[in-house]
């Protein structure tokens, strides 16, 4: 298939991103909820939502250069301890999956190859996901739970369920970067501004595996 071509892989992407955000809208529509729930942070109050959701991505990067620099520290300190050592890091990197090689091969080809694939990619990660993941996660699971356990308890159980969602080695990640999503709800009520902020960490870490993939 030439690189330009759209294939199976973007449509059905595509398809999942667009029947998710359209299962939450509806779930909204069955609370009573209207689509002006979500639409009016795009409009009148578009400024305000952006500012916000630029405000806590600030957040992000901060939480996540600490996280990396965490990590980089901790792992220098094993390595100088002894517990394991830089050859036996990256023959943990060699033994990657067919799978894992073939998912990274893909996101590259898609970012490079193609700018249609690009656009249907980014699409649905960063703008069709975010939709239907912010109304389950925050609208949906982490009000129900806010009615019942009170704000940290239900800030908790919702990361978690976010993370396990996300399944492997993205679920702890995402599960902290869930604390900051709800966070941000829970603070602002701004259901738009947390559709931004989450496309917004989306599109950096496709950027981020893409780095990493070449």
């Amino acid at each position: 298939m030439p690189a330009t071509a759209v294939s199976h892989n973007e449509v059905i992407r595509l398809i999942q991103g667009g029947v998710f955000a359209v299962a939450g809208l509806f779930a909204l529509s069955l609370l009573g909820a209207s689509f002006r729930s979500i639409s009016s942070g795009f409009g009148a109050h578009s400024r305000t939502s952006l500012k916000l959701a630029a405000k806590y991505f600030l957040v992000y990067l901060l939480v996540a250069a600490v996280l990396v620099g965490a990590l980089s520290l901790a792992a220098m300190l094993l390595m100088k301890l002894g517990v394991f050592s830089l050859d036996a890091f990256n023959e943990y990197h060699a033994r990657a999956t067919v799978e894992k090689l073939a998912q990274k091969n893909y996101i590259r080809d898609v970012l490079i190859g193609s700018p249609g694939r690009f656009l249907i990619y980014i699409f649905s990660t960063c703008i069709l996901v975010p939709i239907g993941e912010e109304i389950f996660n925050r609208r949906l699971l982490y009000v129900f739970l806010r009615r019942r356990f009170g704000m940290s308890i239900s800030l908790v159980i919702s990361s978690l369920i976010f993370g396990l969602a996300h399944f492997g080695a993205a679920a702890v990640p995402a599960a902290i970067f869930g604390l900051l999503l709800g966070w941000a709800y829970e603070k602002h009520q701004d259901l738009s501004a947390n559709i931004m902020l989450h496309g917004m960490i989306n599109f950096t870490v496709t950027l981020i595996t893409v780095y990493l993939s070449m």
